[in-house]
């Protein structure tokens, strides 16, 4: 297949590029160039804004496209350009979202139906200031309102794994090896996570599939910060210091005061196998821990 990707040069992206070269496909991944290409002579590069309408229009010259993956789509705008340069240039388009679309509540399984992407209200000007939530919400909207073409929206829980550059899980082992305070809103809040290798699994794993629309992509099972923080005491063999104020570099980056609990039924429905949050979690921690 030919394959265009926008973004995809770290973290879970990479992990996609990576799947579909071994795959076999012809692979064009789209950036800015900001980050050394690592994909050379595995893939095409081709330098592009994503935030720019002529880039995304000299990108759809190179179709016809069996699949685009979109990993950084970030505002209604963003989703409005992407429809009006790839219409009738791609069979099939997958737009990396986010969990953050749903208003969680303590106890609530955050399920698919509980944001309907079909008739959220599109409003193509940003909000100032910017909010992630509303920005997600209305790229899916959007999309699966306007595109000419098939889209799924992928919504992802926190994504973590050894290559995860934004660090939010080594926060909480760092600062418990190292004696610092972390502050939690709610200490029983329960959260999910995927591994960032999973994350580019399924991302594969989708494109092949006949499905459109939303679906969450989740490890399975769930964990409050208490059984978090005791897992890292236990892997460490520190106490944790937990403050009861928080400020801006003690406030940690899964600090929610609700539940957060996104199911993953429905992609298991659609064959794919998610790990057990239970088994790769002790192992990501003790990983960091030893490092």
């Amino acid at each position: 297949m030919k394959i265009l990707v926008l973004g995809g040069t770290r973290f879970f992206g990479a992990h996609l590029v990576k799947s579909l070269i071994v795959e076999g496909h012809n692979v064009i991944v789209a950036t800015r160039g900001n980050s050394d290409f690592a994909f050379q002579g595995q893939a095409q590069f081709e330098k592009a804004d994503r935030n720019n309408l002529d880039d995304l229009k000299r990108l759809a010259e190179l179709e016809p496209f069996d699949l685009i993956y979109d990993q950084v789509c970030m505002s209604a705008k963003n989703a409005n350009d992407a429809c009006t340069a790839f219409k009738g240039k791609c069979k099939r388009y997958i737009f990396t979202s986010t969990g953050s679309v749903y208003d969680p509540e303590n106890d609530l399984e955050l399920s698919e139906e509980l944001f309907d992407h079909k008739h959220y209200p599109i409003k193509l000007e940003d909000t100032d200031p910017y909010d992630y939530q509303e920005a997600k919400r209305q790229a899916e909207a959007v999309f699966s309102q306007t595109a000419s073409f098939p889209v799924v929206m992928v919504r992802f829980p926190h994504v973590i794994g050894q290559d995860d550059y934004t660090h939010r899980l080594k926060f909480h082992i760092d600062a418990i090896k190292n004696g610092k305070e972390i502050y939690f809103p709610s200490f029983s809040s329960r959260l999910g996570f995927i591994q960032s290798h999973v994350a580019g699994q399924f991302l594969n794993y989708i494109g092949k599939q006949s499905f459109t629309g939303a679906v969450n992509a989740v490890g399975t099972g769930y964990i409050s910060m208490a059984d978090l923080v005791a897992m890292i005491e236990q892997k460490t063999g520190k106490k944790a210091v937990i403050a009861s104020v928080a400020t801006e570099a003690n406030h940690s980056p899964f600090g929610f005061s609700t539940d957060f609990m996104m199911p993953n039924q429905k992609a298991r429905s659609l064959g794919f196998q998610f790990d057990s949050l239970t088994q790769y979690l002790p192992e990501l921690i003790d990983w960091y821990a030893k490092s």
